[in-house]
């Protein structure tokens, strides 16, 4: 695997390349770094930036993110559950197939640095993020991204296409009845994108693994990528997570490998989603060639100035 300072060193000639264009005068007050600003925070939350304690909009938004990741924590355990299973664990196997001793032990600690079983909350690495009201990368209207994330610093913007998912709680058992893998549309709620991000967060990936970035996003891209490179990619944590939470809250749903990715004229009885192709956070894109018609834009990539 590369080592994270050899990607921190690539990453950073990047976002020197592509400087983010700054105002000469900035005249709107930045707002510090604070907890969570509208009732009382959960253990190793997140910080909050630039949110008005008195804006109504803000004040909905921030509620909607906070249960997000409340509902977070149910994600991120079912996904340390299944690495600790490491190649055993049917969902740990589909999303990154057969590593090493070495590498599955990276992969439970990515999961780890996320989560603390023992305490049931966020672990410490989570507490040192910081979310930004404001879209700093100027990506969610640009680009279309849901969610974008700072590897370094682990600041983070949440987009308003993330803000119309649905919570986790809200989505049911029927939602996955139309396809017999985890279905993308059903599968990415507020808490799996940002999953998703927090991965990207360099204190949350492994050393041994480097940086997590974005080289396929829907699930049968994700799922055809080789062993090393799913352990590099922000959706095989959320799809392994996902996977095992709902398998755990559906017992009578098995899920099952993707489908080959199969054209609108075809045949086949394979399930066409029109997901497939969405990116969550950036330029990573899908490791094959969408249909046109399966493509939509979703997150940014973990080696850009605002990274997912």
């Amino acid at each position: 695997m590369f080592s994270k300072a050899a990607t921190i060193l690539i990453a950073s000639s990047l976002t020197f390349a592509n400087p983010i264009e700054r105002p000469t005068r900035v005249n709107v007050a930045k707002r510090a770094a604070s907890a969570y600003p509208y009732g009382d925070a959960l253990t190793n939350e997140f910080q909050w930036e630039n949110w008005d304690p008195k804006n109504d909009d803000d004040k909905a938004d921030g509620q909607k993110i906070h249960e997000g990741f409340k509902q977070w924590a149910d994600l991120a355990k079912a996904g340390l559950a299944a690495a600790n299973g490491g190649s055993s664990n049917d969902h740990f196997k589909r999303w990154f197939g057969s590593p090493d001793a070495d590498d599955t032990t990276a992969i439970q600690n990515t999961f780890k640095n996320m989560y603390d079983d023992a305490a049931g909350t966020a672990n410490t690495a989570i507490s040192k993020m910081v979310l930004d009201r404001k879209d700093f990368g100027n990506n969610c209207d640009t680009k279309g991204w849901y969610a974008y994330t700072t590897p370094d610093t682990g600041r983070f913007h949440i987009c308003p296409k993330t803000l119309d998912l649905k919570q986790q709680d809200d989505t049911t058992c029927a939602d996955f009845d139309q396809a017999v893998y985890i279905y993308y549309p059903s599968a990415r709620t507020i808490s799996f994108v940002m999953l998703h991000e927090m991965t990207h967060f360099d204190d949350v990936a492994d050393d041994r693994l480097g940086a997590i970035e974005d080289p396929a996003v829907g699930p049968r891209a994700c799922f055809n990528l080789d062993d090393d490179d799913k352990q590099v990619n922000a959706n095989n944590y959320a799809f392994e997570a996902a996977e095992q939470y709902w398998a755990d809250k559906c017992p009578t749903k098995t899920f099952q490998d993707p489908p080959p990715l199969v054209s609108s004229t075809s045949t086949s009885t394979a399930v066409s989603d029109p997901s497939e192709s969405q990116v969550i956070d950036g330029p990573g894109g899908s490791a094959s060639t969408p249909l046109p018609s399966e493509t939509e834009t979703i997150l940014p990539s973990a080696t850009s100035t605002a990274t997912a």
